[in-house]
């Protein structure tokens, strides 16, 4: 398939190779391509990214080659395996890269974050979070991705802009405005970062003076359908006391 494109200066198309789209082997088809080269199956684990893999929380960057080797079986027989990908954009080529036991033992064992930490970053912005992975980089530099709390918020951090959080304590929230149930609400974490929680269960993070706006009738806070929501047009009964919301904030 090509793509034609006529221009103003040139009556000629101009034939240009259509975007070719991913391609998903079977899962075991992929791994008989190498079990057919003499690659035993202990040493094969299959993914479907094209270019990375992820192999104990290790981000694998995925090589490819046209054929395999007897020299290259070899060398993966005697590896602590590969991570090959069934993904390909045309013919299905080897694409594979080796599961270094070292490495993995070094980034899982030795580093100063393991998955499942809670921690925080304790300069500039704020950045509640769980760590959901930890990886080296091409030089051989740790890196931590970190899922912020509450949000998903996915980043990739150097260990040393985060510190652990050994005893995270519980978010508190307040309810700014309730109409037969909740329709914003407010939460603080314990880093003091302040978030409102719609209706629709979707989040909006804030600072105090957008609350502070939003209590003196300056401006409205906007919901996840685009509703604005004035808190001194309510009536006495859905909106939140006044004085509550300011010693929430401070």
């Amino acid at each position: 398939m090509s793509i034609k494109i006529k221009t103003a200066t040139s009556p000629i198309p101009i034939v240009m190779p259509a975007p070719q789209s991913i391609i998903l082997e079977d899962e075991r088809d992929c791994k008989l391509r190498y079990i057919s080269k003499g690659v035993h199956e202990n040493k094969i684990t299959v993914t479907k990214q094209p270019s990375l893999g992820v192999y104990n929380d290790r981000f694998i960057s995925l090589h490819i080659r046209t054929t395999l080797t007897e020299e290259m079986v070899k060398e993966i027989n005697e590896s602590d395996g590969i991570v090959a990908s069934c993904a390909h954009y045309g013919d299905p080529y080897f694409r594979y890269n080796f599961i270094h036991k070292n490495v993995k033992t070094k980034v899982m064992e030795q580093t100063k974050f393991k998955v499942g930490d809670k921690a925080y970053k304790p300069k500039g912005y704020k950045f509640p979070c769980t760590i959901v992975s930890v990886f080296e980089t091409v030089e051989g530099k740790i890196r931590v991705v970190a899922e912020m709390d509450e949000y998903g918020l996915l980043h990739i951090f150097n260990e040393d802009q985060l510190e652990k959080n050994s005893s995270p304590q519980k978010a508190e929230k307040l309810e700014l405005l309730n109409c037969e149930g909740p329709i914003l609400t407010l939460h603080k974490d314990n880093y003091d970062l302040l978030s409102v929680v719609d209706q629709y269960k979707y989040h909006f993070i804030k600072t105090k003076k957008n609350i502070i706006d939003f209590i003196n009738g300056v401006k409205p806070i906007v919901d996840s359908k685009n509703k604005e929501w004035w808190y001194l047009e309510q009536s006495v009964d859905t909106r939140q006391d006044r004085e509550k919301i300011e010693k929430f904030i401070s």
